[in-house]
């Protein structure tokens, strides 16, 4: 069950964590994958752990969402594994994601470098 936080400015409006969502709808979807943090905006960004060693890094900002994994998954020259996906949305200043759009776009990516990497499942 996901869980929710309640709005600041208006009480009737709960708001789902992306913590949860990525737990509930991502995590399941590829073994040994494990978000610490998933959320903000401009960027858009989310962590966590790969097969237990390999730290990832996913962001999304002025229209652009990449995602690393290996070693720190911050510094790209550094990382293991590295896809990008330009011209997500058409807005040059996207920097925001819904629940819907982060989980299509992280699945996306994840299912890219699965293609085009040797990424170890």
């Amino acid at each position: 069950m996901l869980s929710v936080d309640m709005n600041e400015n208006d009480d009737s409006e709960p708001v789902v964590r992306m913590i949860d969502v990525a737990k509930a709808r991502i995590e399941p979807l590829f073994p040994g994958l494990s978000f610490e943090r998933a959320g903000g905006a401009v960027p858009f960004q989310a962590t966590g752990t790969y097969l237990g060693y390999a730290q990832f890094y996913f962001r999304f900002r002025s229209d652009c969402a990449s995602l690393t994994i290996g070693r720190p998954a911050r510094h790209v020259p550094e990382s293991d594994y590295v896809t990008f996906k330009n011209g997500v949305t058409g807005d040059d200043y996207a920097g925001f994601l819904d629940e819907d759009e982060f989980v299509a776009l992280f699945v996306e990516l994840m299912q890219k470098m699965y293609l085009e990497t040797s990424l170890p499942r």
